[in-house]
């Protein structure tokens, strides 16, 4: 088989492919009409293989490479001569976070495979170029640097012109065949070279070396083409030599040093004696072996005052919880059910001891039957460290609230969806639906101290979720296969007094009695007595750390809602149907929120494990357009809120506008960008509420207390704030971040429409600037074809932002539209209820770095005859720029495309009739000015009207 499949191969590979993708998806595949059918990777078969990918948790690139190829059955793994399981990895690179060995690990190994790279010196070689070249453990793009760009050069220019060597013959070349994946693969020669070797067009589609399936395939070539030179120079332990052979596709040997480092550590990591007890294999499956050298790595909970504390019931406790009765006739039955765990050599103790408190929650709901399914520990393990990772923390380990956490967003599968496979980590399509049917209701922490009340919470529940430091007791215990028929088989675990403080492991309470909480533990029956254990209350006081008690939620409801992968799911066929409001599922669905580090805070559940938005910005929306028929226009509208919003606020407006957006053939993207700034306005200026000894009330309430608060609280507490705002919009876009991976997933998007796709802007307020941050970054990787027009409400940004980042655009220019107030109305609106004037008049008159800054969305910004700004020669150029960019593309006042609204009340003809107070605020509350924006995009009357925009 091919070793990539990508669009536009043909053959028997394909043919496969498809037969394949038919059988993993089920009935998902009827959404694809006609993946059954054909030989050649079309834009059908594509978008199949998105949604499969993300419904297994792998990147949803749309590349069906060895390892997609392995989790699909159309190839067969090869025998690794060494342990490549993530933690074994993970030691390798020190300074990396785990989550990306992880995650990119199995793309790299399937590749070894499939080239037959599975002996000890080409695995390592492999592992010490990524730490040479990519010590993050992904493929990257390369940055412009001094070493690619030539003084007052564009970006890589030094990659072209006669002393360049990498086979650069056109203008951009550069810049279009810079260094990408796991060994930056550079020039147009070496993506012609490898793309023919491959058998993929990489010359027309360069980036798709940056894909994890091209990427790890393209290592693997380049090791493969040098294999033997490197094996030779290896065994001589020559790592210069061997170094060399590989980085001479860039020349040099950077990274020599951190090459040696992954051979050196694999000394320890991998003893050229293979240790028996790590790992075994019984009748083709991989079975985890306890190891006496077991990580344990579960870390404290971090203070959180949002945790709610457990109060429990004033009821009687049992002088012994279960009873003696019910351990001699249950435990048998429980252990029989394959529900006494081992996590093997991996530490996952926080994934196992969930599973623990899940299972033995479920069998007892359920009757306590003799055949239990066990819920998956790799899924909350995986979700635990998402959690603990992405809280801004340095990694170590994981915690029970992130285990927690992840059950409580997500829910969990059963372990036939997603096995506990350590190397591949392999999940069944449709996984994420059925977790939401094993849900978390309500959890509480439990006071640690408080001995009685974990004995309550014991018997009130029946297991408690916990995690405590260990000591030599624990490996001295000696085992007993044989579950306990009471209370005083028991062994209990060996304690000197001394409080450990080191080696943290999760696991769970499930009784007590005089001696101590009755653990269950999850290294196999051999622990104890057939798996469980006393643990004395004298220890537990010396070492716990966390104590959560948990209850089981209602199926289909995680945090709090309606699951996403329900909702998600059929948001666009019920808001066809103009259902008056969207839920917040679906509003989520299609809102990508992002935190002050213009980071993406919240993934849908199926993108989750990997990190990225092509599930939101490419599966979802493609699903949607194949739903609208061949001959409908593929639209895309990114609608951008202004700074003076709220998470809520924001998923409110999306939930108002949603519906009418899909109504008229349009699939909208929200971008919730910045939360809270308002309240933090709004409470800086009410902090100077309190009028000035020097003047009466009557002065107070006039234009000079507009005065003062500009020139005081306003320039001194207010302009950090906004100034931070604009650097979070600008921030958004650094790589990695919330937008660019935005336009990652775009580029994907537009390539899966075959040139049909439409992408339209629309900005409120400060949203203009990071539309502007959007459009600039969009251009700077010429993808900005796709955007046919941005529509702008009462814009905050300043003439000269607008200058650098829409002016440039002449096309686009000619797509602007611009909605404002009259400069009546914004000297008659008020930002929280004291500053008497619009946001953009505080803006312009405090907030930017110069005083009376022209802003976009300032009528007066379009009259040559105001003459009140500050006068500075910067400004006065930044006016006669856009006025002279805003002439050419017949952008003036009185024009169609720059509507100026000047009346108090907006009435209209719409049903329900519906009055708007016309302010800063309203415009995406207009009737009128959303019907002008969706009739704009659409290029007619409206299929469905704007009749209700109330609520935010």
């Amino acid at each position: 088989m091919m070793e990539l499949l990508v669009r536009g191969v043909s053959g028997a590979d394909v043919k496969a492919l498809r037969k394949a993708l038919v059988k993993a998806l089920a009935e998902a595949a009827a959404g694809f009409p006609g993946l059954a059918r054909g030989d050649t990777f079309d834009a059908v078969l594509e978008a199949a293989l998105r949604r499969w990918q993300a419904g297994v948790g792998a990147i949803a690139d749309g590349v069906a490479g060895p390892r997609c190829q392995m989790l699909l059955g159309l190839r067969q793994p090869a025998p690794m001569a060494l342990d490549v399981r993530t933690e074994a990895v993970r030691q390798l690179f020190p300074a990396t976070k785990p989550a990306n060995v992880e995650r990119y690990l199995p793309y790299v190994v399937a590749a070894l495979q499939a080239l037959g790279l599975t002996d000890r010196p080409m695995v390592l070689a492999a592992l010490g170029t990524i730490r040479a070249e990519s010590e993050g453990f992904l493929p990257i793009a390369e940055f412009p640097s001094h070493f690619n760009t030539l003084p007052g050069g564009a970006p890589f220019s030094a990659y072209e012109g006669p002393s360049s060597d990498l086979g650069n013959t056109q203008p951009g070349d550069g810049a279009k065949f810079k260094g990408r994946g796991f060994v930056p693969l550079t020039g147009r020669a070496n993506y012609t070279r490898y793309g023919k070797q491959l058998g993929i067009d990489l010359v027309g589609n360069p980036d798709w070396a940056n894909a994890p399936e091209v990427a790890a395939v393209l290592l693997a070539s380049f090791l493969a083409d040098k294999a033997e030179a490197m094996r030779v120079a290896l065994k001589a332990g020559d790592f210069r030599a061997a170094r060399k052979q590989i980085n001479d596709v860039n020349g040099g040997v950077q990274g020599l040093d951190r090459f040696i480092q992954v051979f050196e550590s694999a000394q320890y990591v991998w003893p050229a004696v293979r240790s028996s007890a790590a790992r075994s294999t019984k009748g083709g499956k991989v079975v985890l072996q306890a190891s006496a050298k077991r990580p344990l790595t579960a870390r404290k909970d971090t203070p959180d005052l949002r945790d709610r504390p457990y109060q429990p019931p004033p009821v009687s406790l049992l002088d012994r919880f279960p009873t003696d009765a019910d351990i001699a006739t249950l435990l048998p039955r429980y252990a029989r059910a394959g529900l006494i765990r081992n996590q093997g050599a991996e530490g996952a103790c926080t994934g196992f001891g969930l599973a623990c408190v899940v299972n033995h929650l479920r069998w007892r709901k359920a009757g306590m039957p003799a055949k239990f399914e066990s819920v998956s520990p790799r899924m909350l393990y995986t979700f635990a460290r998402r959690y603990d990772e992405y809280s801004g923390e340095d990694y170590e380990g994981s915690s029970c609230r992130g285990a927690l956490k992840g059950w409580f967003h997500h829910g969990v599968c059963n372990e036939a969806d997603w096995p506990y496979d350590e190397v591949n980590g392999s999940r069944r399509y449709g996984y994420a639906q059925r977790a939401a049917a094993i849900s978390l209701g309500v959890y509480f922490r439990v006071e640690l101290r408080a001995i009685t009340d974990l004995q309550a919470a014991i018997q009130q529940v029946g297991a408690v979720f916990v995690s405590a430091y260990t000591h030599a007791g624990w490996d001295a215990l000696k085992g007993a296969r044989k579950v306990p028929k009471g209370h005083d088989d028991l062994p209990v675990i060996a304690f000197d007094g001394r409080p450990s403080e080191t080696d943290g492991h999760a696991f769970a309470l499930v009784g007590f009695n005089s001696r101590g909480f009755v653990i269950q533990n999850s290294w196999g029956t051999g622990f104890g007595r057939g798996g469980f254990a006393v643990l004395s209350y004298a220890d537990w006081l010396a070492n716990g750390m966390d104590a959560w008690v948990a209850a089981l939620g209602v199926p289909g409801v995680l945090a709090g809602r309606i699951s996403a992968s329900t909702g998600a799911a059929a948001a666009h066929t019920r808001a066809a149907k103009a259902v008056p409001w969207w839920d917040e599922t679906q509003a989520y669905a299609h809102s990508v929120v992002l935190g002050d580090d213009g980071r993406v805070q919240r993934y849908l559940t199926e993108d989750e494990p990997n990190r990225n938005l092509l599930h939101q910005v490419v599966n979802l929306p493609m699903q949607w357009f194949q739903t609208q028929g061949a001959s409908a226009s593929k639209r895309l509208v990114i609608y951008a809120h202004g700074g003076l919003n709220s998470e809520r606020a924001a998923v409110q407006r999306a939930r108002a506008m949603g519906r009418h957006f899909v109504g008229n053939g349009c699939y909208p993207l929200f971008i919730v960008w910045k939360t809270g700034v308002l309240e933090t306005i709004v409470n800086l200026l009410r902090g100077a509420a309190e009028p000035p000894k020097v003047a009466g009330m009557g002065e107070w309430l006039t234009d000079k207390s507009d005065l003062l608060i500009e020139k005081s609280i306003g320039r001194v507490a207010v302009r950090p704030v906004w100034n931070e705002m604009k650097q979070n919009a600008e921030l958004a876009f650094d790589s990695s971040r919330g937008g660019d991976l935005l336009i990652n997933a775009l580029s994907q998007l537009a390539g899966l429409c075959a040139g049909q796709l439409e992408v339209h802007l629309v900005g409120h307020s400060a949203g203009s600037i990071w539309l502007g941050h959007l459009l600039s970054a969009l251009a700077a990787r010429a993808k900005l074809g796709t955007v046919r027009s941005v529509h702008l409400y009462a814009p905050a940004c300043s003439l000269a932002f607008a200058n650098r980042h829409y002016a440039p655009h002449a096309d686009l220019m000619r797509q602007l539209h611009i909605d404002l107030l009259s400069d009546r109305l914004e000297r008659n609106d008020n930002t929280g209820l004291l500053y008497r004037k619009s946001l953009l008049y505080l803006v312009s008159q405090a907030l930017e770095t110069d005083l009376r800054t022209p802003l976009l969305g300032l009528a007066k910004a379009f009259d040559p005859a105001y003459t009140g700004w500050d006068g500075s020669s910067a400004t006065g150029n930044a006016l006669r720029d856009w006025r002279s960019a805003a002439a050419q593309a017949g952008l003036q006042l009185g024009s169609a495309r720059l509507q100026l609204l000047d009346a108090d009340q907006t009435p209209t003809a719409l049903s329900p009739p519906h009055d708007t107070t016309t302010n800063h605020g309203s415009f995406d509350n207009n009737l009128i000015v959303v019907t002008r924006t969706l009739e704009r995009i659409t290029g007619g009357k409206l299929k469905n009207p704007v009749d209700d925009l109330r609520g935010f």
